[in-house]
């Protein structure tokens, strides 16, 4: 039997992955004005630059549309990046992306949530927060939005706000949305827990210190990162579980594994603590660390801000480093074996895990900032310069993602691909703990059936070969690989096949 790389088309599926936003309050603050989103607001083009080689000429970048630039390459190496285009606002972007099935969605130094379509760019929806956006989030039902010390819900198909919630002090962390529940951190010193639906303030904890980077919920469980500490609050309540001091004054966003929280402090204290109250302990040399580690096969990867990536096993034994011509810029993000990451020169790199090498590296001109938002095979970044660039990722893992708009999705190019060989094998990784449904259909029908299996090999879902459609259900850990088997009975011809993935709860 074959494997993924003898099939036919190279497949993929949509991922949204909630952003992580820098803060940029504003001191006035007229408050919320009435959304622009009953229809698209017309966008001025920017004023022409300086011409880049292998870039879109002076001119032709024009708000809310796509320019192409650079060139496609052959990259043979999983994980390998092309430049793919570059989104300018007439407001500097100051969010990371968040994306809501096929919409862009950045928040604006201007006060603006702006909405764009991701193949056209052009402007679908504009709404006005009224004051500059320091934070975004998106779940099946809404875009959310951070405004100084408001948080609003947006409709993710007109941008109507269709509510405000005063929290009583500015946002400082991104937004965090799960499970009908937004979480936020605030300047007073406190975390916040709002209900989505119709923006109630279901608690706010106080923590000890200003919190930094992100929220992370998780089962039944908040972490918050504040100045010296690490926090677990009640998810329902939030009461305090409990909290873990660092030696220095600054911690890292946390980062949430199997069983096991991660904390970094900003002078290199590593925490990694499960939920019954064991901990370990060890200390990295490193620059100042001011982004959230993460777990990589039994080992920690920490990116510090002089540029330089550090692999530890759990236990703190060194592993690899690599550096990068400048310090660090925005947040490393993973795809499988990849760790993608920018440096303040604006280069972005792809390293090799297990090898400890580049991938490949290109410039994007301008630093990156914040989390990166990704789409099909596409990255999406915010630029220093206030614009957003887009970088296709050859190889990338199939992901499961939080589902946005339709509940049921599917694949590229009408849900389908050609099923040649006796099977196809996908791989697969859900962005959090969730029950899927997960269905194939072929034209012209033959016995077709479904294995899901853990990374180990070890089968945890199947289904019998059945002509008129194989189905299984199947409960997918969060940060997890499986792999996808979908085989034809013996003897079957070439089919076309329609795969369908459907989050259930």
């Amino acid at each position: 039997m074959s494997r993924c790389g003898r099939t036919g088309p190279r497949v993929f599926l949509a991922v949204l992955s909630c952003a992580l936003a820098f803060v940029a309050c504003g001191a006035d603050d007229p408050g919320p004005r009435p959304s622009s989103a009953a229809a698209p607001a017309p966008v001025s083009p920017e004023a022409p630059r300086e011409s880049v080689p292998g870039s879109a000429a002076p001119g032709e970048h024009r708000a809310g549309e796509i320019s192409r630039v650079g060139r496609d390459v052959d990259l043979s190496v999983a994980g390998g990046m092309r430049p793919a285009s570059v989104y300018v606002f007439d407001e500097p972007a100051s969010t990371a992306p968040v994306l809501w099935g096929d919409l862009l969605i950045v928040g604006t130094a201007g006060g603006s949530v702006l909405a764009v379509g991701v193949e056209s760019g052009a402007v679908q929806w504009r709404a006005d927060l009224g004051s500059p956006v320091s934070a975004m989030a998106v779940d099946e039902e809404a875009v959310y939005g951070a405004a100084h010390d408001r948080i609003s819900a947006l409709d993710p198909r007109s941008g109507a706000i269709t509510w405000t919630t005063g929290v009583g002090s500015p946002v400082v962390t991104a937004l965090t949305a799960t499970e009908g529940r937004l979480y936020a951190g605030l300047a007073g010193l406190e975390v916040v827990a709002v209900s989505a639906s119709d923006g109630l303030i279901v608690w706010s904890a106080p923590v000890e210190g200003r919190p930094v980077d992100r929220i992370v919920a998780r089962s039944a469980s908040v972490y918050c990162a504040a100045e010296g500490v690490l926090v677990s609050l009640d998810a329902a309540t939030g009461e305090r579980r409990w909290i873990e001091r660092m030696e220095q004054g600054g911690v890292a966003g946390p980062s949430v594994g199997a069983g096991r929280v991660f904390a970094v402090g900003v002078n290199g204290d590593v925490v990694i603590r499960d939920e019954d109250g064991a901990d370990l302990r060890w200390a990295v040399e490193a620059a100042p660390i001011l982004v959230s580690p993460i777990e990589y096969r039994d080992s920690l990867v920490i990116a510090d801000g002089a540029g330089r990536i550090h692999a530890h096993s759990l236990s703190g034994e060194p592993l690899w480093t690599f550096d990068l011509p400048m310090h660090l810029a925005g947040v490393p993000v993973r795809l499988g074996d990849v760790l993608i990451v920018g440096d303040a020169g604006g280069g972005v790199f792809a390293i090799d895990l297990n090898e400890a090498s580049a991938v490949s590296r290109f410039s994007l001109r301008s630093a990156v900032e914040g989390e990166a938002a990704f789409w099909n095979d596409t990255l999406f970044w915010a630029l220093r310069d206030g614009t957003v660039r887009s970088m296709r990722v050859d190889g990338s893992p199939l992901e499961i993602p939080r589902l946005t708009g339709d509940r049921t999705w599917v694949i590229p190019e009408g849900g389908t691909f050609d099923l040649g060989d006796d099977e196809i094998v996908l791989s697969m990784r859900a962005q959090r703990e969730a029950t899927f449904e997960i269905s194939v259909t072929s034209t012209p029908p033959q016995d077709l059936s479904i294995r899901v299996e853990s990374g180990e090999g070890a089968t945890i879902a199947s289904s019998s070969p059945q002509a008129w459609g194989a189905r299984v259900r199947v409960v997918l850990d969060a940060g997890v690989s499986y792999q996808l088997v979908i085989a034809r009975a013996s003897g079957g011809g070439e089919s076309t096949v329609t795969l369908e993935i459907e989050q259930l709860h």
